[in-house]
């Protein structure tokens, strides 16, 4: 079993990227790790780094940023999903412990998440080999995540939310933007909401 995850790079982050590093080497032993530099954006440095990885032969490729830390279980997670057909989508937390996200469940989820709950997409996209070929990836100026669970539901794929595939973003906006969320989506939701709400009416 081969695992590729590429890693773009961006200046001023040294700090995060080598806890990045360190935590994939820890979490993911054996894995692949493609580091990506000096490309116009992390969608195309995603799209290198896969090309780079498919001539090199893999079984399982993911995406991921250099201010992001996986923690422990979080491939065992991935793999099972992707081995039954399905894209999972982590939950990704700020460094406080304030919820970012569960897969996109801030863009309009309004039911309590739960492990293999459907969901609109994902974050850090982990793929099988077959579905990599099939989805592809397009070059946009940010990481185009949501592509892999658009068009995945073509083909049958649906994305669900994994509670036991964690991240920790570094440079996360939820305490900043959306006050005191906590580890409860349901608040988390309602408070990006009535953020939302609030620049569309000023």
């Amino acid at each position: 079993m081969t695992v590729a995850i590429v890693i773009p790079t961006i200046d001023g982050r040294a700090e995060d990227f080598d806890r990045c590093v360190t935590a994939y080497q820890q979490t993911a032993p054996g894995a692949r790790l493609y580091i990506e530099r000096d490309h116009p954006s992390c969608g195309h440095a995603w799209i290198a780094g896969a090309e780079k990885a498919a001539l090199d032969g893999f079984d399982y490729l993911h995406f991921t940023a250099d201010d992001l830390e996986p923690h422990p279980g979080w491939l065992e997670a991935a793999i099972e999903t992707v081995d039954k057909g399905m894209i999972p989508a982590p939950l990704v937390y700020a460094p406080n412990g304030l919820l970012e996200s569960a897969g996109l469940a801030g863009f309009g989820l309004n039911t309590t998440y739960q492990d293999w709950m459907p969901i609109e997409g994902t974050t850090v996209p982990f793929l099988t080999r077959e579905m990599w070929q099939t989805v592809g990836m397009i070059p946009v100026h940010y990481c185009s995540d949501l592509w892999v669970s658009t068009v995945g539901r073509w083909h049958g794929w649906e994305t669900v939310v994994r509670e036991n595939m964690v991240f920790t973003h570094y440079t996360a906006p939820a305490a900043r933007n959306y006050g005191r969320a906590g580890s409860d989506t349901q608040e988390y939701i309602r408070l990006v909401r009535e953020a939302n709400a609030a620049r569309q009416a000023a």
